[in-house]
């Protein structure tokens, strides 16, 4: 039974904090340890912790000097974590969810099915959407297409349902500097590409949906249909173009002149004339998974076109 170890980073997260941490501590599985970095909160999440580290061992502050306790967001925040703490295994956590109880079992004994040798490996798996109150909006029927084209344009790895290895971690480690993208998409970029990523179907976890979400879905056509011209979704488009572009930055020279050229045509949104870029996505095979994905993507850039750098 090898050490989990499991990354939070809060923020004024008293609100569902203790339901969170109490799943955890739920697990069928018991070797993990729980670090967690709070992101300068102001209410009363610091003394939920510190409660939680004094009667339970394996919850603890994470170590850092004073000058890196500042507010970073959760990009920065995890990638400080993971940078840090050295462990064989890594899973990440939000503040507001709630695991089933075998989230770490089932994970964990995927992960050793996949992991060969020295490869990069990733496992993530399905989750049930909810509302604030844990009433279920979805009912656990995500697919999951795990290529660096698909994830590129659409990340459907989601941060709280994954586990990584060492050697991913050790494989992304010279990168964090550099890289803009959420923790979640670089790491399954980097193992759809260079290692090995399963997708287990079977829900994990409550998802919490609500207004405090930093990252979080949007249900419902009209809903969709609306954020179509919105500050989200420039910020989607542009979280894709900066993948790409650091993926051709830091790893170009292991990638072939295919997989450069569809790179090349997404670090292109917003930068070359739209007219251009519809060429080279027809040219480079730039699509989603589906004819009706793919015809939103070029509205969306089509809108948003003036607004992306």
């Amino acid at each position: 039974m090898d050490k989990i170890t499991i990354l939070m980073s809060t923020y004024n997260g008293e609100k569902y904090l203790t339901e969170q941490i109490d799943s955890i501590l739920a697990q069928t599985y018991s070797n993990w340890e729980l670090v967690i970095r709070d992101d300068g909160s102001s209410d009363g999440t610091v003394q939920i912790v510190d409660d939680y580290v004094e009667q339970e061992e394996r919850v603890r502050w994470f170590d850092e000097n004073e000058d890196s306790s500042e507010n970073l967001g959760p990009m920065e925040s995890f990638f400080l974590m993971l940078e840090t703490v050295e462990s064989p295994y890594y899973m990440f956590c939000d503040q507001d969810d709630v695991w089933l109880p075998q989230k770490i079992e089932i994970t964990y004994q995927e992960m050793l099915e996949i992991e060969v040798q020295t490869a990069p490996c990733l496992v993530h798996t399905n989750l049930i959407i909810t509302d604030s109150e844990l009433h279920a909006l979805e009912k656990g029927t995500r697919e999951a297409k795990d290529s660096m084209r698909s994830l590129l344009l659409t990340n459907d790895i989601v941060g709280c349902t994954v586990m990584i290895n060492k050697n991913l971690r050790l494989f992304a480690l010279n990168d964090l500097d550099s890289v803009r993208v959420m923790h979640d998409m670089w790491l399954g970029l980097l193992a759809a590409q260079f290692g090995v990523v399963s997708y287990i179907g079977t829900p994990s976890m409550l998802y919490r949906q609500h207004t405090g979400n930093v990252v979080g879905k949007t249900t419902g056509v009209l809903a969709k249909l609306r954020i179509l011209n919105s500050n989200g979704e420039r910020q989607r488009i542009q979280t894709s173009i900066n993948a790409a572009s650091s993926l051709i930055q830091l790893h170009g020279s292991r990638l072939n002149n295919e997989e450069l050229a569809y790179l090349e045509t997404v670090k292109g949104f917003g930068t070359e004339k739209f007219t251009r870029n519809l060429i080279d996505m027809y040219r480079n095979k730039v699509h989603k998974n589906s004819q009706v994905a793919t015809i939103a993507l070029i509205v969306k850039l089509a809108i948003n076109h003036n607004h992306l750098k």
